[in-house]
């Protein structure tokens, strides 16, 4: 496999062992609605300007090196808020010129992942059959924080078939998106974790 060839050290991490990888290595979804690509924080880019404090100050921690982290996965986070750093790309050629159309889609794509992630939202039948939308508060609470990968940013890419895509199928959709996208990233998670680098610190904190 060839590395990405952006220069290491303009990473967050440089050390991370995820920016050997590819761009095409890390986990995405697309259908002809949408795609999402997921990076993890190391492998973005530091802030051409120091003074600019890193993306995930936005959660309320700083983004953490890798070898100043001994586990790669795990929330940091408390309280009742879950954060997640994504962004909604909204390109002229796979949405709409108006931007009334773009903004619509933004909000309904930010509407449909709140439901999911803080309302446990879910796609359902009434008596008669009908696809309809079920929020199951209980499920959030439980299950809420497993839909996200900690310390990653997501990147959403519409199309305008999400305009007047009804909220049951786009809940449908993206929860689907991402599971896949979560499995797939614990996944590389799990690999990382076996780095000679955090065996030894594993290691070392044993004594």
């Amino acid at each position: 496999k060839q590395p990405c060839k952006t220069p290491k050290s303009t990473f967050l991490s440089p050390d991370h062992p995820a920016t050997s990888l590819r761009k095409s290595d890390f986990p995405s979804f697309a259908n002809s609605a949408l795609r999402i690509n997921a990076f993890p924080f190391a492998v973005l880019e530091k802030p051409p300007d120091p003074s600019k404090e890193p993306i995930a100050r936005q959660f309320k921690y700083a983004h953490i090196p890798w070898k100043e982290r001994i586990y790669v996965s795990g929330p940091r986070h408390s309280g009742t808020r879950i954060p997640m750093s994504f962004f909604i790309a909204t390109s002229i050629k796979n949405t709409s010129k108006k931007g009334t159309i773009r903004s619509t889609i933004k909000h309904r794509l930010r509407t449909a992942l709140n439901m999911i992630v803080a309302r446990g939202a879910e796609s359902g039948t009434d008596a008669r059959g009908r696809q309809k939308l079920v929020l199951n508060e209980a499920k959030a609470t439980e299950q809420g924080n497993k839909w996200l990968l900690h310390d990653w940013t997501y990147i959403f890419s519409p199309t305008l078939e999400l305009y007047r895509m009804p909220y049951p199928v786009m809940v449908d959709t993206l929860s689907k998106a991402l599971h896949s996208i979560r499995v797939r990233g614990l996944k590389l998670e799990t690999g990382w974790q076996k780095t000679p680098y955090v065996i030894q610190r594993l290691v070392a904190s044993s004594y």
